[in-house]
């Protein structure tokens, strides 16, 4: 399969530092990380001068199958990196690591039963992971002094999260 690649949006100083560490070759790194639920998340990390994005993807759904599959056949994962509020951007590609892709396959793809209690997870994991990019320097890189964080829903989900947005209007979180 190509052309897969995945979208996110930075604030627009860590966009043009993303950019400038582009021109340098600096990579990014991925990490696979288990929820409570043991629903797993792939996390890919961006670092520019000081700024870091992490962008964590909840693995499930037809079309992250579909992903996943292209990223053991090709082995290079593509990434477009806007800046918000603008129309600029570019795309970065980076080779992924064949221990990173052999973590990924047969992973269960269906999605979890309670989506809000799935979207709790998530956002806890979304604030778990800023805390551990301002303590745990990861891959060698120095500690970042801005993060910033997205996470990628498949397409199925949030066409789900739309329709039952009224069933959860009177529910109180955990």
């Amino acid at each position: 399969m190509h052309g897969w690649c995945l979208c996110t949006e930075l604030p627009d100083a860590m966009w043009q530092a993303a950019l400038d560490a582009r021109s340098r070759d600096v990579p990014y790194q991925t990490l696979v990380v288990t929820g409570p639920s043991g629903l797993r998340y792939l996390v890919i990390v961006v670092n520019a001068d000081g700024w870091q994005h992490r962008v964590c993807i909840p693995l499930f759904g037809d079309a992250t199958a579909e992903w996943l599959g292209s990223l053991a056949s090709e082995r290079v994962m593509k990434m477009s990196i806007a800046e918000a509020g603008s129309k600029r951007t570019f795309i970065t590609e980076s080779v992924v690591p064949l221990e990173a892709i052999g973590e990924l396959a047969g992973i269960d793809h269906r999605p979890p039963s309670d989506l809000l209690a799935f979207l709790e997870e998530a956002f806890r994991l979304l604030v778990w992971n800023a805390m551990c990019a301002t303590t745990k320097p990861v891959g060698g890189m120095k500690l970042p002094s801005e993060v910033s964080l997205s996470l990628l829903l498949p397409a199925e989900f949030e066409a789900q999260i739309e329709l039952r947005a009224g069933e959860w209007a009177d529910r109180k979180l955990s």
